[in-house]
């Protein structure tokens, strides 16, 4: 990809917790997930993850705006 292209990219993660962050008299509504090791969808769409173990010192968090979170999930 060349320098100042914009593209796409989708996470899969669990939320840790939700809180405000204000600055310069704005809030905004943050959302701190704790990223899955991998995923993929099938050929029908439907999602298939990898967590990372609990103990793992490879684990990865991101934190995002909540506005940026499309959809909401539970995996069985």
């Amino acid at each position: 990809m060349e320098s100042g292209q914009n593209h796409a990219s989708w996470y899969v993660g669990e939320v840790v917790a939700y809180f405000i962050h204000s600055y310069h008299g704005s809030s905004k509504f943050l959302a701190l997930l704790s990223v899955v090791e991998s995923g993929t969808l099938d050929e029908y769409g439907v999602p298939s993850i990898t967590l990372f173990p609990q103990d793992s010192l490879q684990k990865k968090y991101m934190v995002c705006g909540v506005e940026d979170i499309t959809y909401i999930v539970r995996f069985v």
